[in-house]
């Protein structure tokens, strides 16, 4: 490789074109432990991103046990029937899309080959940080209807959401209206009701004046966690990756996680709370269970949607992310930019990818009860 290549925009794009296949593809990196990815670094650490073709994405969830099993008696008579327990859920494929850029006139500025090659990889390394960034925003937002096409990614709320009332009653809140539309992936919670999550308010904390304030939520807490059978890391090295119990995690917005932290570090000792409210391994943890800050529910929680201060339980082992094949990361040739004046060449980089939930009854949504 010339270091004099790039004395043109059309020399640039033969470098990077010449650069390109030595490159490693690009991809999520593995999950590190002190990155801002909950969501990502969860189905990373699951091994839960799979490639697929096809004009949407396709799933089987389980909406019912059959009911075969039953009690007998010596001679009794048996009649067999075999029901359908197995759905087909569906979505539409979400598409992400950036780039990375050179100028013609870097190269220039470099000392020899190796410094331009390690140019691209620093812009390519970018590329990765935030299709990772906005993959998690998209996590955490979802559409508002059926026929929006809010990149038509269909995040957390949209999977786990409000009911009508407490119990397993979470429907799809994405007609703001009427608050009608039960439909989640193609299956209606209303026909099945394994398919829907469960739900429950609590009396909003006062300010972080007095434990009482706080009891409501601590109470609505210990029964959501009782009801969809959470389970929490017992030592340290179940929150390792690729173990199953490191992806239960509960998510709150900043205003609840400092009433939450105010009541632990506050009152915990004179309360004897212990691991109920306590912390695990240095974490904020409820039932051992870690509670995690996310930022976007600050930004797109919604009382019609979410609810306000909301509190998802979300076991990740029942997550996945499919990813269309031929579209991971998919690197077009480089282009010159008109609008530099032929100085600058981007090469646009695809993701189009889609979140799924195989199990809905096994996720939890609490929020303050609407007055």
């Amino acid at each position: 490789m010339s270091v004099d290549s790039g004395k043109t925009v059309e020399e640039l794009l033969d470098l990077i074109n010449a650069a390109l296949p030595y490159f490693e593809k690009l991809k999520f990196s593995y999950p590190q432990k002190y990155t801002d990815h909950p969501i990502l670094n969860r189905v990373l650490s699951s091994n839960a991103m799979k490639s697929h073709s096809g004009k949407s994405i396709e799933w089987r969830v389980v909406v019912d046990d059959g009911g075969e099993a039953k009690s007998t008696r010596l001679y009794a008579t048996k009649e067999y029937n075999k029901t359908d327990k197995l759905k087909k859920a569906t979505a539409p494929w979400a598409s992400i899309t950036t780039e990375w850029i050179m100028d013609r006139r870097e190269p220039l500025m470099s000392a020899d080959a190796e410094q331009i090659v390690d140019l691209m990889k620093v812009e390519r390394a970018t590329c990765e940080a935030r299709m990772a960034n906005k993959f998690e925003e998209y996590c955490w937002q979802t559409i508002t209807s059926e026929d929006d096409e809010f990149g038509s990614f269909r995040g957390i709320p949209y999977y786990i959401s409000k009911g009508a009332s407490s119990g397993f009653t979470g429907k799809s809140t994405v007609d703001r209206s009427a608050n009608t539309i039960t439909s989640v992936a193609g299956l209606n919670a209303n026909t099945y009701e394994r398919w829907a999550n469960y739900f429950d308010t609590y009396t909003d904390f006062d300010g972080y004046d007095a434990i009482a304030d706080l009891e409501p939520m601590f109470a609505a807490m210990f029964k959501a966690w009782m009801s969809i059978r959470f389970k929490a890391p017992r030592t340290a090295q179940d929150l390792e990756p690729l173990n199953p119990l490191g992806n239960y995690r509960i998510y709150m917005d900043l205003d609840t996680l400092l009433a939450y932290e105010f009541a632990v570090r506050q009152y915990n000792q004179g309360q004897n709370f212990g691991y109920d409210v306590g912390k695990f391994n240095g974490m904020t943890a409820f039932n051992r269970t870690p509670i995690e800050y996310s930022p976007f529910l600050d930004i797109y929680a919604d009382a019609d949607i979410t609810g306000e201060h909301p509190i998802y339980f979300v076991n990740m082992n029942k997550f996945g992310v499919d990813v269309l094949k031929g579209d991971e990361f998919y690197e077009h040739p480089p282009l010159i930019l008109p609008e530099s004046g032929g100085n600058v060449a981007a090469v646009n980089v695809d993701l189009t990818c889609q979140l799924k939930c195989e199990d809905r009854r096994s996720q939890a949504l609490l929020c303050v009860a609407s007055e």
